[in-house]
């Protein structure tokens, strides 16, 4: 098998995402039923059959570090959390006690403030397991990272290379830590 641009896709490596990516639901769908409470799933919106690995950890912990720091100064309670890895990535579940269309206003914020936000992927799921969307908060779908069209058009359509995008996104990451750096170094 191979992807647009003719490099060679391992059909082991998906077939084990796929895997991931199905242990995850089954991972939401155990904890909803638990607890009966708004759970966030948090992964990365990252393209390609690589989705673990040093680089990937950075922007998933930053997610991590600025969702519990709004839930924390926010004062929204937290009644379980996990982290966990697969083939599929990187992600991370809190089953939160507060109102579902609340926190998945908190993540949206996150998602469009933050100087990595567009890779982080926040699913809020309220008590009986509907996923809530930005429509729901009366928002736009999300944009593509290299255009202007909506980006599950671009996704669907194949419209960009998967290199095209993680250049978009290896730049993104680049232009983060310069901030980070210039932050530090004027402290």
């Amino acid at each position: 098998m191979s992807d647009e641009e003719g490099y060679a896709v391992d059909n082991k490596n998906i077939y084990q995402i796929l895997a991931g990516r199905e242990k995850r639901a089954e991972t939401q769908q155990n904890l909803i039923e638990k607890f009966k409470k708004p759970l966030v799933c948090f992964t990365l919106n990252i393209p390609g059959a690589e989705k673990v690995g040093s680089f990937f950890i950075k922007i998933h912990s930053a997610g991590i570090e600025q969702f519990e720091g709004k839930i924390l100064q926010n004062k929204i309670k937290v009644l379980y959390k996990t982290k966990s890895s697969s083939p599929a990535g990187y992600e991370a579940f809190y089953v939160i006690d507060d109102d579902a269309k609340k926190i998945k206003m908190l993540t949206v914020s996150i998602e469009e403030t933050h100087g990595l936000g567009r890779l982080f992927d926040f699913d809020v799921f309220d008590e009986r397991g509907r996923q809530l969307g930005r429509k729901e908060i009366g928002l736009s779908e999300r944009k593509c990272l290299l255009c202007e069209d909506r980006a599950v058009n671009c996704s669907r359509s194949r419209k960009h290379t998967v290199a095209e995008i993680l250049e978009r996104i290896y730049d993104m990451v680049d232009q983060y830590d310069k901030q980070l750096f210039e932050k530090g170094s004027k402290k």
